[in-house]
């Protein structure tokens, strides 16, 4: 029978079949963890959205039997396991004939080792060098790390099979939280629009002389939008404010519905909140780079009912210090707030059109494929009714609506192209993190397993 160490050089070669269940991947880092670390998993467990981490805490605590395994049966377990694995014989091994070696080399293997008393060991075990914990690094220092791809786990625990599935940056990146990255990204984008408020100027068209007199910039989309209502309502515009609101509502709700169903659901959320929390990101930017004359009529008035737009006026440090506390509430109640000033690339629209992508991307392939292009195209015709709506109440310029549409839709499609090239997901860390192989299982199987039980 192979020795501990041998087991784990085992796991660590090319022996491993290249198809192993994830529960057992489980169990092969969770008994190392219990053979060179300890029977309970130290810190807290993971969120729910890291699944790979979350596998990975399971398989340690179910190893460590709740405290009660010793590092010795868990050795054991961890050898038998491994030769079941390997098809190692479980038997001991035929000694091996001491080679003719040089003084010098005799005198170098004797020196490195720990099995003979009274002979010092001056190299350090792999073990512990795996298990040895990394000093202490500030947030930025982690996350340079984890992209360079440097502090990642070692653990011969793993083996070639666990570590292909339990690496790739995952440990790297376990602090960087999805729902916390979009949190925060999302907040920077409400503080960003909140400033734009301030600095959203009032202007007076006074040539050509078909725009003599107007407030806001020459639209055409404003144009077709009022030849309609003037006709079909009498008025210049939709006046119902908060129709895009609920556009977003009831398409938001509708999306996440269909995610909760979707067998795929980690694999589409985690993608979703990538995607969103850099939208978010890139929106920060252009709604505080250029400052345009508002559009709409409600935020209008700032400048024609007494009082309401003063504090336009305000210095820079008490605008900042209004808004910081202002972005919170933004980010809390959404549709509660309205803000003015931040016209380039409207935010309904980003939103609107993520989840119909979710929609034209995700609802494929399935066992009701039929009802999924009727849900496709209500979908479709609801997302253009949304887009209509919010040109159409004067929230935002035609260009903002057009440059939300262009923007998602590319990062949308970039991303999704580059996850199907192995040399990209390869080269950065964060797609490798993101498209773990684990949470690929995880989602295949249950999506095999929908497929099966819907046939």
């Amino acid at each position: 029978m192979p020795t501990y160490t041998e087991a784990v050089q085992i796991a660590r070669g090319d022996k491993m079949p290249s198809s192993i269940p994830n529960s057992t991947k489980a169990s092969i880092y969770g008994l190392y963890k219990v053979s060179t670390v300890g029977p309970t998993p130290q810190g807290s467990p993971p969120g729910w959205l890291d699944v790979a981490g979350k596998l990975k805490w399971d398989g340690w605590v179910q190893a460590g039997d709740d405290g009660k395994k010793t590092k010795e049966a868990a050795q054991e377990e961890y050898i038998e396991l491994i030769c079941s694995l390997s098809n190692t014989p479980n038997e001991p091994a035929p000694p091996v004939a001491e080679e003719k070696a040089s003084p010098l080399r005799r005198l170098s293997r004797a020196l490195s080792k720990d099995d003979k008393p009274g002979r010092p060991n001056l190299t350090l075990p792999k073990e512990s060098a795996a298990a040895a914990p990394t000093p202490p690094t500030s947030p930025l220092q982690r996350l340079s790390r984890a992209l360079s791809g440097g502090d990642g786990e070692r653990s011969p625990a793993s083996g070639n099979v666990v570590r292909r599935n339990f690496s790739g940056g995952v440990e790297n990146l376990n602090n960087i939280n999805p729902q916390q990255l979009l949190d925060d990204l999302r907040y920077l984008n409400a503080l960003s629009s909140n400033l734009a408020g301030y600095r959203n100027p009032q202007i007076k068209i006074v040539g050509p002389s078909w725009a003599k007199g107007t407030t806001t910039l020459p639209d055409i989309g404003h144009e077709v939008i009022q030849f309609w209502t003037m006709r079909l309502l009498g008025t210049e515009y939709i006046e119902w404010f908060s129709l895009p609101d609920h556009f977003v509502d009831a398409m938001g709700a509708c999306m996440v519905v269909f995610i909760v169903l979707h067998p795929k659901r980690f694999m589409i959320l985690r993608r979703l909140m990538i995607i969103f929390a850099a939208l978010n990101l890139l929106r920060s930017f252009t709604v505080i780079i250029t400052s345009l004359p508002d559009a709409s009529p409600e935020c209008a008035k700032q400048f024609t009912e007494k009082g309401k737009g003063g504090y336009k006026d305000q210095g820079l440090e008490e605008a900042l210090s209004k808004s910081l506390k202002r972005a919170f509430l933004l980010v809390i109640q959404p549709g509660a707030h309205i803000t003015c000033g931040d016209m380039v690339f409207s935010g309904h629209t980003c939103f609107i059109t993520l989840a119909m992508n979710v929609f034209m991307t995700y609802c494929r392939g399935l066992r009701w494929d039929k009802t999924c292009v009727l849900i496709r195209a209500v979908v479709l015709l609801a997302w253009a009714c949304g887009v209509v709506a919010i040109v159409g109440t004067k929230l935002h310029y035609t260009l903002d609506v057009f440059l939300a549409i262009f923007l998602t839709c590319s990062v949308w499609r970039a991303y999704h192209h580059a996850i199907e090239f192995e040399r990209l997901k390869g080269q950065y860390t964060v797609l490798k993190w993101l498209e773990s192989e684990v949470i690929i299982d995880i989602d295949a199987d249950a999506f095999e397993r929908f497929n099966k039980k819907n046939m």
